[in-house]
């Protein structure tokens, strides 16, 4: 499981990123939602996916919300400071 977690470090480190840019230029709402989102996501991916198998399901849970988030924030970021 540990090598599909990898993904995870390079995913939040450019989300975080992004994050930060996005804080700075005074769109928090817009990460808050961005957060909440994500969050919705990845309740309906622990639902769906951790009862047929709760190691690989919780793996694929985090790393899937986690590339959701970043594909939300790295364009938002990108665009508004561009």
């Amino acid at each position: 499981m540990q090598k599909y977690l990898v993904a995870t470090i390079a995913i939040g480190f450019i989300h975080n990123l992004a994050a930060y840019l996005m804080i700075s230029m005074k769109q928090e709402f817009l990460l808050l939602c961005f957060y909440v989102g994500g969050l919705l996501f990845n309740l309906v991916c622990c639902t769906v996916l951790i009862p047929a198998n709760p190691l690989l399901g919780s793996v694929l849970a985090i790393v899937l919300t986690k590339g959701l988030v970043a594909i939300a924030t790295v364009p938002t970021a990108s665009c508004a400071s561009g």
